[in-house]
């Protein structure tokens, strides 16, 4: 070794041994927090729908692993991001109106019915983060804080990336929602609001050649077999903004029995595209029927919706029983080679009942719930469609007096 590499050498051994004597001197003086509060009635929170009617219910964090294993709703094999059916069971109707046929990707997509609006004694924040095969990774983000009791902001931010078990399956997803409430100090007025965007990017193979694997084909890596696209990509975007202010329309009274009216407008909006790419489509042998164009596709949907709402709510009590009737009218523009206008008017009716069973001296108990929902379409391409829904449920070790 020359004189002049071994000064150098000294030099980067001398510069290591330095740094970590420091890191653990500093160490030694570092600590590292953290900290959740054990109070059930720190958060509350409830779900998008009609926002006066419904109440806030206790949201206390789960702190146990016990279902750590259970990261994500599915129970197949496949890519995380990519088309795949849903075979979680949903009991929840949809909205009577315009919808679209549901796509494959409500597993990677947060909906408007997922959008949570919260309550809190001070800030609360939670990160989940994940790292697996396949440059597999999962990112869960979630914040919220209540400032003095009457605005709260909450963000929830979800991330799923992976390279996919086959050739040309990458995916990318983020889902991102903001939501806001308010409520005045006399609680005469106050709004409800959120914003939410969705982003899942895949490529698609096409499956793999042939229609069937031998026994070499078993044997190898799933990446080195053959696939029958290269260049098919899916792009899909959505973004929804809500905007729904209320007011009280009587005073507030002692009497915890007397009946409390609301009136509502809930205005929103959503845009979503979804595109379908290949460069190589005349070149493979994969589409029976295609329509090629230098300037557009014919293999791409977007939607623009707008609704506009007007609601009437009675109230008794702290929402133990309530009741609402109210007005829709929805306008929806689709793209699908062609340009067309939908629009409907719709009314609908809410009520819900709620009971305590059981009470115990650490103000816990039973709490039965029952809620009935019916919608009727008058004018529009869906008119005298309807739609009519009773959920009941039955929650255990409920805290009260929140």
């Amino acid at each position: 070794m020359s004189p002049f590499n071994q000064i150098r050498f000294n030099r980067h051994f001398a510069f290591t041994v330095a740094c970590l004597l420091f890191l653990c001197f500093s160490g030694i003086r570092t600590f590292a927090q953290a900290y959740y509060s054990v109070n059930p009635k720190y958060i509350k929170s409830k779900l998008e729908d009609n926002n006066c009617l419904n109440n806030y219910k206790p949201d206390y964090p789960d702190t146990t692993v016990s279902n750590l294993h259970e990261f994500f709703p599915r129970n197949f094999l496949g890519n995380i991001g990519i088309s795949s059916p849903e075979y979680i069971l949903n009991y929840h109707a949809g909205d009577a109106g315009f919808r679209l046929y549901p796509s494959s990707l409500s597993n990677d997509r947060l909906s408007e019915k997922q959008v949570q609006y919260f309550r809190t004694k001070g800030p609360y924040a939670s990160v989940n983060g994940m790292a697996g095969s396949k440059q597999l990774q999962i990112l869960k983000f979630i914040f919220t804080h209540t400032y003095k009791d009457k605005i709260n902001i909450a963000l929830r931010f979800n991330r799923y990336t992976s390279k996919g078990f086959y050739s040309h399956q990458q995916s990318y997803t983020n889902n991102f929602y903001l939501s806001s409430n308010f409520t005045s100090k006399n609680e005469r007025t106050g709004y409800y609001f959120y914003y939410l965007n969705n982003g899942n990017k895949f490529q698609e193979n096409g499956g793999i050649q042939g229609d069937s694997l031998s026994t070499e084909d078993v044997s190898q890596p799933k990446e080195l077999l053959g696939v029958r696209l290269s260049s098919a990509l899916r792009n899909n975007r959505e973004n929804q903004v809500m905007f729904n202010p209320w007011i009280k329309l009587n005073r507030s009274a002692d009497s915890l029995d007397k009946l409390n009216s609301y009136l509502q407008i809930k205005s929103s909006f959503n845009s979503s595209s979804f595109i379908y790419r290949d460069d190589n489509v005349n070149s493979n042998d994969f589409y029976f029927l295609f329509y090629h164009d230098t300037v557009r596709t014919y293999d791409s949907t977007s939607l623009q919706k707008f609704t506009n709402e007007l609601n009437f709510t009675l109230l008794k009590g702290k929402r133990s029983k309530g009741f609402s009737l109210g007005y829709k009218n929805e306008l929806n523009r689709l793209w699908q080679k062609t340009d067309s206008i939908f629009m409907n008017d719709i009314v609908f009716a809410d009520a819900q009942f709620s009971n305590l069973i059981k009470k115990d001296s650490l103000n816990k108990g039973i709490l039965l719930e029952d809620q009935l929902k019916a919608q009727y379409v008058l004018n529009g391409p869906n008119s005298t469609n309807y739609i009519v829904e009773n959920r009941s449920g039955l929650t255990f070790k409920y805290f009260f007096g929140i």
